[in-house]
Formats: structure tokens, C-alpha cells, sequence
């Protein structure tokens, strides 16, 4: 799984995302709670080696993910 998928999933899990399965689409729900708990889970993963790449890049792809 790619890091935007990985941190999509993760998002999707908190209920940061929000997808409709009738359009497919992905809506952000603008909950800071659930933004709070996306960022705490995705570097939580990546410690231990679970999500790959930079702390940089990890924190750019969740802020991209949390636009959509």
C-alpha cells in the first residue's frame, strides 16, 4: 500500500474522511478531533516502521489527504 493510500485508510478509519458510497467520492468532515487523531495514528505507524518515508513527507501527505 502506497502512503497516500495508508494515510487515506487511516483517515477513513477516524472518520477524519467521510466517503459516500453512492457518488464514491470523499468528503472531508472538518472535525479537529478526528484531525488530531489522524496525525497521532499515521506517525504512530510509521515509529515502528509501519508507514514508510520521511516525517516531512508523511506530514504533507496527511494535510493533502485532510483537503481532498
Amino acid at each position: 500500500m502506497d502512503l497516500w493510500d495508508a494515510i487515506k485508510a487511516i483517515a477513513l478509519e477516524e472518520r477524519a474522511l467521510v466517503h459516500d458510497e453512492e457518488s464514491g467520492e470523499f468528503s472531508y468532515n472538518g472535525e479537529p478531533e478526528a484531525d488530531k487523531r489522524v496525525y497521532a495514528r499515521a506517525f504512530q505507524d510509521w515509529a515502528p516502521g509501519k508507514i514508510d518515508g520521511p516525517a516531512q513527507v508523511i506530514f504533507a501527505t496527511i494535510r493533502e489527504v485532510l483537503e481532498l
